[in-house]
């Protein structure tokens, strides 16, 4: 259909969680930034008629010249002159089951509330003009114009998506010789249609390619605010915001762009809503850490440095901040953030999408790590350890920890269990995994213990085995990230790396109400490697309460793999590895619960081998993946395969396989020297991968500025294999993603 991408606008804008909670507009004479009232038209006079009447409500996108008609409403007033409205009729495609709770009317200013369904809201506030209510309205991906017009139909009639008014001419334009003087003339032409802002937005963001100097784009931006007053004093104030922040993202007349913004930071009203005025302090200091002004550019690096401190997972803070101390020769700072960026998740994307250079191939924040420390401590040497020292430093910064002591379990009390299953090529694992990480900064051995289970979803991933897959068939579960506390699933813990403090505050007051709870049952451990052997022992104490399906579960976990991942992670910790007694666990025996081994290193990591030589032989059959997963591994399933196995813990868990419940759990560190004999087929361990390769980090565009919903994103799901597995079996071979299953 020509018009889908309508469908799909106006249900991710109107229909889940649409509401920010906006202000009504100013119901008086109020004039608003710019110096334009509400009560009058950016060029005549406003012909007030009445609201009373049939109207067709009708949202525009800004990014492109079309349209939706979401309802037919009914405005009167009643016996005691206050108005009230009703909705005729809605599209069952995008406004499903709407009803219209307020109608708020004040000279010639309305604003409307709409219910969408059970959980989506719309707020539209609008002005009265002759036959039309031009409007707005805040939705998801920011304010979007909305406008009535009166009708004589009851019902929504035709196909959703529709041209607006002035499309060809748009595209025309767009399409012109000279594109520039073409578009002016479209939007002045055009000044009621909806594609006259689009117009605007398009002259803004080609002024640095079409060399226009300050004068002419000042012009651009006085008559893009003239004409988005019509719609308002909310679209007034943000047109006036988009234009400062198109300049800044392109570092062109940042001088204007702060001059653009004066208005709004002086005469911003106080009731302005949340999200705007944290885009305006953004924007402002975005575009002063970049202009010609040195004071103004230092006031920026200070707005921006408050803004980063409040904020540290958003890279594009990171970024400006790193270049701004780059160059402006405070290069212990630089050096700080732009290890950040190189060792924190979807960091160096964002450096490369922000880059200055995007033609030829520009500047790692890795490499421009290394330029900054051999400059400033004149050798390579230590670097290493540095990027140690950030890492904890910036995870400790960014949880901080939900109580005011972290919590130490003494005897008698329970140590819970947090199960990550999660995979190196999952997008939305990447806050899972954060927030993991973040527990684990604030929560000690004694009191919770993380284990992360390594998939192949949605792409063959080298960190997982046998023993992970059959832990989370063991759980019913078929996709990734899934989280178990203590043996129940964490509801909706996904999300990118943006998402990752949320996600952690979520699981944090999961793990607050079940750490410190009492248990009768201990677990004593001892972990020793010698001369190529493990020595492995785990006994269970106060098995006297015990029922008979309780099981000891043994893992042995990696405390840290250092591997690029295709989500852009390259941190793995406590990566489970090896299950030494099987993921079945033992179960009781005269009344005891007890498990001791020797077992040779090798065995391990040859079993590992040998398992991703028969995962890659079978992802190598041409059905195993669909073509477009298939296209994003060019060097095959595992060009990489760590596997150092350095250092070693051993985690020991008590669960009753009856109701899944992980009643007791005890994790030490494996003493001794771990030592591997070469293995029959040696593991490419190769250090991370070079720029460039394809298998290295997610090829995407440059990163929006979007934050958390409160439900966050879904899982990456996969069907449930077909092959017969389940936990019963010790060792089952790897699950292949079906033919058909799309990466997020």
């Amino acid at each position: 259909m020509r018009y889908s991408s309508s469908i799909l606008f106006a249900v991710a804008l109107f229909v889940v969680g649409c509401s920010d909670g906006a202000k009504p507009e100013p119901t008086d004479a109020t004039i608003g930034p710019g110096g334009t009232s509400d009560t009058e038209s950016p060029e005549n006079e406003v012909t007030q008629k009445t609201f009373s009447g049939t109207w067709l409500v009708i949202a525009s996108r800004m990014d492109a010249p079309s349209e939706v008609h979401l309802a037919v409403v009914k405005i009167g007033e009643d016996k005691d002159g206050e108005y009230a409205g009703k909705v005729l009729d809605s599209s069952d495609d995008v406004f499903p089951e709407a009803t219209l709770e307020k109608t708020v009317v004040s000279n010639n200013s309305i604003q409307l509330q709409f219910q969408v369904g059970e959980a989506g809201q719309l707020e539209v506030h609008g002005l009265l003009d002759g036959d039309t209510i031009y409007g707005n309205a805040a939705t998801n991906s920011g304010l979007q114009p909305v406008r009535l017009v009166r009708t004589d139909q009851e019902k929504v009639e035709g196909p959703v998506g529709v041209p607006t008014e002035g499309a060809e001419e748009f595209e025309a334009a767009m399409q012109g010789d000279d594109s520039t003087a073409q578009l002016k003339q479209f939007a002045k032409q055009f000044n009621t249609s909806p594609t006259a802002l689009s117009a605007y937005i398009v002259l803004l963001a080609k002024s640095k390619q079409t060399e226009l100097d300050e004068a002419a784009v000042a012009q651009i931006i006085e008559d893009f605010v003239k004409t988005g007053s019509r719609w308002g004093a909310r679209m007034k104030r943000n047109v006036r915001l988009d234009s400062a922040a198109i300049l800044a993202q392109q570092k062109y007349l940042p001088n204007l762009a702060v001059k653009t913004l004066l208005p709004l930071e002086k005469e911003t009203p106080d009731e302005e809503d949340e999200a705007f005025t944290s885009r305006l302090k953004y924007t402002s200091a975005m575009a002063k850490v970049i202009s010609t002004d040195k004071e103004t550019q230092t006031a920026g690096a200070a707005a921006l440095t408050e803004l980063h401190e409040a904020d540290l997972l958003d890279h594009r803070l990171r970024v400006a901040l790193a270049k701004h101390h780059d160059q402006d020769g405070d290069k212990n700072k630089a050096l700080q953030l732009f290890a950040e960026l190189a060792i924190l998740p979807e960091g160096e994307r964002y450096f490369a999408a922000l880059s200055d250079d995007i033609e030829s191939a520009p500047e790692t924040a890795e490499h421009a790590t290394e330029r900054l420390w051999k400059s400033t401590k004149g050798e390579a040497e230590g670097l290493g350890e540095f990027h140690d020292q950030v890492y904890e430093s910036v995870i400790h910064r960014m949880f901080k920890s939900s109580s005011a002591t972290p919590p130490a379990n003494p005897a008698g009390k329970r140590v819970s269990l947090c199960e990550l299953f999660t995979g190196a090529a999952c997008p939305p694992c990447v806050a899972a995994d954060m927030a993991t990480v973040g527990l684990e900064a604030n929560y000690p051995t004694s009191s919770l213990i993380v284990l992360r289970y390594h998939q192949h979803i949605p792409l063959p991933d080298p960190l997982a085995n046998a023993d992970a897959e059959t832990r989370l068939a063991y759980y019913e579960q078929s996709g990734t990230p899934t989280v178990i506390l203590n043996g129940r699933q964490v509801q909706q813990i996904a999300g990118p790396f943006a998402y990752s403090q949320l996600m952690y505050e979520e699981l944090s007051k999961k793990v607050d109400r079940v750490v410190g709870s009492d248990s009768k049952i201990s677990i004593e451990l001892s972990a020793n490697a010698k001369d190529g052997k493990l020595s492995l022992s785990a006994k269970v104490n106060g098995t006297k309460d015990l029922p008979q399906s309780a099981r000891l579960k043994l893992v042995l976990a990696e405390g840290e793999v250092h591997f690029d991942g295709r989500n852009e992670i390259k941190r793995h910790e406590m990566v489970v590895r090896y299950m030494p007694a099987g993921p079945d666990g033992i179960a009781p025996s005269e009344g005891g619960l007890s498990y001791e081994s020797s077992l040779e290193l090798g065995d391990i990591k040859q079993e590992l081998v040998d398992y991703l030589e028969t995962t890659a032989k079978q992802y190598d059959q041409p059905f195993a993946l669909p073509p477009q997963l298939r296209q994003q591994m060019p060097n095959g399933p595992f060009p990489v395969r760590p596997l150092e196995l350095k250092p070693l813990h051993l985690i020991a868990f008590v669960q009753d396989d009856a109701s899944q419940e992980v009643l007791q759990a005890a994790i030490i560190p494996v003493s001794g020297k771990l030592e591997y004999p070469e293995t029959a087929a040696e593991p490419i361990t190769p250090p991370t991968p070079e720029k460039g390769d394809p298998n290295s980090s997610i090829k995407a565009p440059v990163p929006g500025s979007s934050k958390p919903t409160e439900d966050g994103p879904s899982k990456t799901p996969t069907p449930k294999p077909g092959d017969g597995d389940s936990a019963a079996k010790p060792k089952p071979g790897p699950k292949l993603i079906p033919s058909g299953t799309d990466k997020p």
